[in-house]
């Protein structure tokens, strides 16, 4: 989403004319699922993905289509494999896909460009959920135009789920595509070592919220500049507050100051709590920690996770940035018990 939001916001700077490729619409099995998004300009150059690279030199073409006639085009692509067509769109995906092309143009809108772009940044630092709902195909051009779209607050809608659907609007036969926007997860990294470097790179590349935390001012200026950073004392944690969309990973390599910040942050209410280490030091800094006073309810556990990252034999630091990226997606995606490779296949 941040590489599409960056290439509208630089069409827009720059008053150049490209085409917004949405999926809208999944059944079965497909790469991407309803919401992804990419960027065609009008030489057929391609930001974001929709597809593993199937569709993109289609899109492409129909995007100059698009932006010919200036008005929105919906494409449906089937993946589903038979015999007749094994070189074709039948690629063995067992999906169907449905793409809406939307014009983005400064040139002749640039209020509405300047909305659609404006949209896609609020995605990338929204604190609070919402539906966003884009008319895919009106009755009525004038009243409904195809492209038009706007957000509603979460929970005054019974609009829940990301999908179509056909309805009437004051008369008007319109189909509605609504999207479910939350909140982008945050992962506030406490300590600036070279190993924080790649992990805040790797989540902000995921498109994460990132926030750096540390005692050293130098640091937090010199290796992160790029993502949100909180200077603090040298182990006075007590301003930092994750909230329900912050994962920490505990990662400074001093033992006094990893123990602090667990004092800090154990109580608190948050979904995930990392700690860079081996169980024997994870028990270690619990043992400090009930030793400086503070009595470790055992819920306030459930969040721990040490040593943090999936076991996949990691030893390098990017291997052990790829460990602990690969847990908090699972993490957030609820799968972290729900291995891809659950059987081993065969062949006679």
């Amino acid at each position: 989403m941040r590489d599409v939001y960056h290439k509208l916001i630089d069409a827009l700077h720059e008053n150049k004319r490209a085409v917004l490729a949405t999926i809208i619409d999944v059944k079965g099995s497909a790469y991407r699922r309803e919401g992804a998004r990419a960027v065609i300009d009008p030489g057929g150059e391609v930001t974001g993905m929709i597809s593993g690279g199937c569709v993109e030199p289609d899109l492409a073409a129909h995007a100059r289509d698009v932006l010919q006639s200036n008005h929105p085009k919906k494409l449906t692509y089937d993946f589903r494999w038979s015999e007749e067509e094994v070189w074709g769109l039948g690629v063995g995906c067992n999906g169907v896909i449905t793409v809406l092309l939307q014009p983005f143009d400064p040139v002749n809108d640039r209020q509405g460009a300047s909305r659609l772009a404006e949209e896609l940044g609020r995605r990338l630092t929204a604190d609070e959920p919402y539906l966003f709902t884009t008319v895919v195909e009106s009755g009525d051009e004038d009243r409904y135009p195809a492209g038009s779209h706007w957000r509603t607050p979460a929970g005054q809608s019974g609009e829940k789920v990301t999908g179509l659907q056909e309805t009437e609007l004051d008369g008007v036969a319109v189909t509605l595509f609504h999207e479910s926007v939350t909140p982008r997860p945050r992962l506030m990294i406490i300590g600036a070592g070279p190993d924080a470097v790649l992990l805040a790179k790797g989540a902000y590349e995921l498109d994460w919220r990132v926030s750096v935390v540390d005692h050293r001012e130098a640091y937090l200026q010199t290796y992160f500049d790029r993502y949100e950073t909180v200077l603090v004392s040298r182990g006075d944690f007590a301003e930092l507050q994750p909230d329900a969309a912050t994962y920490c990973v505990l990662m400074t390599h001093n033992l006094e100051l990893d123990q602090l910040a667990l004092h800090h942050l154990l109580p608190l209410s948050f979904p995930f709590l990392g700690v860079l280490g081996s169980r024997g030091r994870i028990r270690m800094l619990l043992d400090g920690v009930k030793a400086n006073g503070l009595q470790v309810e055992k819920e306030w556990l459930d969040k721990l996770y040490s040593p943090v990252g999936l076991e996949i034999g990691a030893s390098s630091p990017q291997e052990i940035t790829v460990s602990i990226l690969s847990e908090l997606i699972a993490f957030q995606n609820g799968k972290q018990d729900h291995p891809i490779a659950h059987m081993r296949w065969s062949y006679e």
